[in-house]
């Protein structure tokens, strides 16, 4: 929507140098406030990797309302055969339910035959977004794409106050 205006709400943090950054924003249109953090991790079964992980697993259990966006440079697939050790704390990030995967999965790294470019979320954030399409010719990676979905908050607004008024 041309109208759902991002406005960040406070100053950006390097969570990990050279790999994570946080933006605080708020959605202008319903005033919902969440963490947008840019993600690049290491590549695939590096030492560096193993580091990198553990220091952004250690973060992003402390956060709600939490959306990262980036190259993971891990899959969640579960049919991978190349599982590393990123792929593994990447998908036990997942199946614990401390993030979701809100966009599209499919193959966002040709050379490689993979998804490795998500859009997570914590739960409480998740619901507000949709996912949108793999986007080609970006880069060596496809570009990912996800939407929020402001009508749906506004639905779930007047579902709540209906029960409310209803109690």
């Amino acid at each position: 929507h041309t109208d759902d205006i991002f406005c960040a709400r406070g100053t950006e943090e390097v969570v990990i140098p050279g790999r994570v950054m946080r933006v605080p924003i708020v959605v202008l249109a319903d005033e919902s406030a969440m963490d947008v953090a840019a993600v690049y991790m290491p590549c695939r079964g590096t030492r560096e990797g193993g580091e990198a992980w553990a220091a952004l697993s250690e973060w992003v259990y402390t956060r709600k309302d939490l959306v990262l966006a980036g190259d993971m440079n891990a899959s969640v697939a579960r049919d991978d055969a190349k599982r590393t050790p990123s792929d593994t704390a990447l998908r036990e990030l997942v199946d614990e339910g401390i993030l979701e995967v809100v966009s599209k999965v499919g193959c966002t790294y040709a050379r490689a035959g993979t998804a490795l470019d998500y859009w997570l979320a914590t739960p409480d954030c998740a619901w507000r977004w949709e996912s949108g399409e793999i986007r080609k010719g970006v880069s060596d990676h496809e570009a990912v794409e996800v939407q929020y979905d402001r009508e749906l908050i506004m639905r779930r607004h007047v579902e709540r106050s209906r029960f409310r008024a209803e109690r």
